[in-house]
């Protein structure tokens, strides 16, 4: 399990169809719903990656 830095948290999207693009949109989107409702300011959606067919968000709120 990869270690990330404090204040980052991993989020899962159970989809192994999903295209890269369709994920970084579904997190983009995902991001863009918590700040709004959270009254986060948004931070930067670091990357994007496909392991075991399990899609990984890891995001940083600032």
């Amino acid at each position: 399990m990869m270690q990330l830095p404090k204040g980052w948290q991993t989020v899962h999207f159970k989809k192994p169809g999903m295209a890269a693009e369709e994920v970084f949109k579904e997190c983009e989107a995902e991001l863009l719903h918590a700040a709004h409702n959270l009254h986060f300011l948004l931070g930067s959606l670091h990357f994007c990656q496909t392991a075991f067919q399990v899609k990984k968000c890891h995001i940083k709120f600032s």
